[in-house]
């Protein structure tokens, strides 16, 4: 368990080290590092570009360098963290509240199955990251590349649909953002006050 999540959470550190040195890294990282530099995303556009790349790509790599070639034994540890994710994620969604108070229009477009944005799902990507893994533990030499570089442009694209938004979803945003915080620090300060305290009250539960 330990070993898994030192390698899923260094693949983010990895590629934030690789983006800033301009150095070659996947397409799902870079589509959400690039994103910081856009002043008309929503912060829970931002929240979900990471999500995406670091579950949808990272989860299902690094469960498969962490357990070789016996996958399932890794099964149950994978859940684990995926329990500890979904937990930590759901309560900072509903955090930045305070830092997006007019979020709740997004509710707005609930019936908009073509829209990333409102459709995307922890569990969805959770489960959609051990079909990949099963699939790239099959893998060795080129093919295990070429699996990792397919998987990446799909959830490329998946990411593109989060911050590309068209129609009245486009105004509906605009709304949001226009109450939003706008100050990084401020916002990153908010969340981590609220995982942290997210933590202490399982530990103490």
């Amino acid at each position: 368990m330990e070993h898994l999540d030192i390698v899923f959470a260094s693949r983010y550190l990895d590629a934030l080290a690789a983006w800033r040195a301009g150095q070659p890294l996947t397409e799902s990282w870079r589509l959400a590092f690039n994103a910081s530099k856009q002043s008309n995303l929503l912060v829970l556009q931002h929240l979900l570009l990471g999500i995406s790349a670091h579950i949808n790509l990272d989860l299902g790599i690094a469960a498969v360098e962490v357990a070789g070639g016996n996958l399932e034994s890794l099964h149950n540890d994978f859940d684990e963290i995926n329990t500890i994710i979904s937990a930590l994620t759901y309560q900072v969604l509903n955090d930045i509240d305070r830092v997006s108070p007019l979020l709740s229009l997004l509710g707005l477009h609930a019936g908009d199955s073509s829209s990333i944005l409102i459709q995307f799902s922890i569990d969805n990507a959770r489960d959609g990251a051990w079909c990949f893994a099963e699939e790239l533990v099959t893998k060795k030499g080129a093919d295990y590349q070429a699996c990792i570089a397919k998987r990446d442009q799909t959830i490329y694209r998946l990411g593109g649909g989060l911050v590309r938004t068209t129609g009245f979803m486009n105004f509906t945003i605009w709304l949001i953002h226009l109450f939003e915080w706008k100050s990084p620090a401020k916002i990153i300060n908010v969340l981590h006050k609220a995982v942290k305290n997210k933590i202490v009250l399982n530990r103490n539960g």
